[in-house]
């Protein structure tokens, strides 16, 4: 261990004394936070879109969507809509017209002039009589990709109709007020628990799919830096002097440990500084999530898929960098890696909403994914047999891919030269015919 623990600590403080390592460790989450929330802050700062009606029916539809606009972010189910108003209604700048073809007409020049222009349109909604349906709308964009106003405005005319129909049907326009309010009550309740749910009892699941995305990140972040390590030590024989004064499983175990030290001090610096803000904005919330993580010793279940699907991945990039000589030939290696480690974060997502489903629950059984999925599927309620087998699976699996990939390292470190396939496995297996 003291070997082991000399060697980590060499790698830890070679990349912790670096610039990059700093400027990565202060740039990340500025660019994180960027990437979350620059969007909804562009959205705010821009104006939200005008949109003339040209009602040619004369049945009040005009004054619906109004309605129905005004009440757009807070009813809505587009995304779109959470940056204030689908849309603002303004005049009409055409003035009356015939025909749906004649007030598209008219429109068009509005809709297509510069944004500076007096009179400029985004939208325009004709609004006018159809054989079939009735009532036909005819949406003219600026910007056929931001469908929020239109869904708004579709949805306004079709419960105006609906309103329309109703009455002709001899409902009294109160009636018809009153029971387009009526909703349901509607409670959660936890069937494991028998109680009303809570966020605290969602919060399992999205703790394992936490977990899952900080199990891939480490993955990701580290296999460049394994790889890189191995091939330069490799290449300027310093790799040979390590063995020389250590055991193979002490030069890739120091290895190992320290690269994770150096992932470990970004997260714990991340999550220090997130935990922080969380604390002091949502303090409830973050109670809730210490609460779940220490209950029935979640965080300690979270911990042993953590630690071994670190190992699993970790000693075989190990042994990859050792038999690669160049950074070039890793690469070409390190592509069906990380796709292997990125189908199971593709199925972490239907873990959580669809825990229960057969396929999930044979894919969790699947030792490169079980790190990943395993945790997912805790708001299902597992069986402790099924865990308990999950984490013997990891355990095992992860002691394994550290035991072969120590005798690929050993063998690779020691060789030179690509080798063919027969000659790796028999370095790997059978050692002693080196000799």
């Amino acid at each position: 261990m003291s070997r082991l623990l000399k060697i980590a600590r060499r790698e830890y403080l070679a990349y912790v004394r670096t610039a990059g390592f700093w400027i990565s460790l202060l740039l990340t989450p500025v660019g994180l936070s960027l990437g979350i929330l620059g969007p909804t802050l562009l959205s705010r700062s821009e104006p939200p879109p005008r949109i003339a009606i040209v009602d040619l029916t004369g049945e009040g539809f005009t004054g619906e969507i109004a309605r129905a606009l005004a009440e757009a972010p807070a009813t809505s189910r587009s995304p779109a809509a959470a940056r204030g108003p689908a849309a603002v209604i303004v005049p009409s700048p055409t003035g009356p017209a015939g025909s749906a073809e004649a007030a598209g007409r008219k429109l068009r020049p509005y809709l297509v002039r510069t944004r500076d222009a007096p009179a400029r349109l985004d939208m325009a909604a004709v609004i006018h009589s159809d054989p079939a349906k009735g009532v036909a709308v005819d949406f003219w964009s600026r910007n056929l990709s931001d469908r929020a106003a239109e869904d708004v405005v579709k949805e306004a005319v079709a419960a105006r109709m609906t309103a329309l129909k109703l009455q002709s049907l001899g409902v009294k326009p109160a009636d018809i007020a009153s029971a387009s309010d009526i909703q349901p009550k509607v409670t959660d309740y936890a069937a494991g628990a028998g109680k009303k749910a809570g966020l605290k009892d969602r919060l399992p699941g999205f703790a394992g799919f936490g977990l899952g995305m900080l199990l891939w990140m480490m993955i990701f972040t580290s296999a460049g830096i394994l790889l890189n390590s191995v091939i330069e030590e490799k290449s300027t024989r310093v790799l040979e002097v390590l063995l020389a004064s250590a055991s193979a499983g002490e030069v890739m175990g120091g290895k190992i440990l320290g690269v994770a030290a150096v992932t470990a001090t970004v997260l714990a610096a991340w999550f220090l500084v997130g935990g922080g803000l969380l604390a002091s904005g949502d303090p409830s919330l973050f109670h809730d999530i210490l609460a779940v993580l220490t209950a029935h010793g979640l965080i300690l279940t979270f911990a042993v898929y953590l630690v071994g699907g670190y190992l699993m991945y970790a000693s075989l990039f190990v042994a990859i960098g050792a038999h690669c000589e160049t950074n070039r030939e890793a690469q070409t290696l390190l592509a069906p890696m990380m796709l292997l480690t990125t189908i199971p974060v593709v199925f972490m997502s239907q873990a959580i909403l669809r825990p229960d489903s057969p396929a999930i629950a044979l894919l969790s059984w699947f030792p490169p994914f079980t790190p990943f999925l395993a945790p997912a599927r805790a708001a299902a309620d597992p069986s402790p047999a099924g865990m308990l087998g999950t984490l013997a699976l990891t355990a095992v699996t992860a002691a394994a891919s550290v035991y072969v990939s120590g005798r690929a390292f050993r063998a690779g470190a020691l060789s030179s030269g690509r080798g063919d396939g027969r000659s790796l496995l028999l370095r790997v297996f059978r050692p002693q015919a080196e000799g």
